[in-house]
């Protein structure tokens, strides 16, 4: 009896589900990190004042951050770190569907009112917020030792 390489029904569907099982690890781990996340000051791009300006509220996993954002060229792209472009699909999709993007800024530079801020509770964790320059969890502002 020949014993040479499995054949090739056998072998896709064994990258089936090794592949199956990669997309579930990677979904259930961009679940935990989006329940953990929070929604941090940023910018789109689509207002500035020399630079972009600060000028949405969105919602970053934990770890990692994505955002869709619009260049100095007028020409959209991802802007990312490491981690977000690996779970940049996810990211993109929970921004857009689950955690929607909050615009407190409207494009001719006048505040949307009332202001549309998330609750305290739900800022980031691990990101500074850059009005108060302080993380959510804090009472008061962190102060310079003396």
């Amino acid at each position: 009896m020949w014993h040479g390489q499995p054949s090739k029904p056998r072998r896709l569907r064994k990258f089936g589900i090794g592949f199956l099982g990669f997309l579930g690890v990677y979904l259930c781990s961009y679940i935990v990190l989006s329940f953990t996340g929070g929604w941090v000051v940023s910018q789109s791009g689509e207002l500035r004042m020399i630079l972009a300006v600060d000028d949405i509220f969105e919602w970053q996993p934990r770890y990692g951050q994505c955002q869709w954002f619009r260049w100095v060229g007028g020409n959209y792209g991802l802007r990312a770190d490491r981690l977000g472009y690996f779970y940049a699909p996810l990211i993109l999709l929970d921004q857009r569907h689950v955690h929607r993007t909050i615009r407190f800024l409207r494009l001719d530079g006048t505040f949307v009112e009332p202001f549309p801020a998330p609750p305290l509770s739900q800022y980031h964790p691990l990101i500074a917020d850059r009005f108060a320059g302080r993380l959510p969890y804090e009472r008061t502002p962190r102060s310079k030792p003396q």
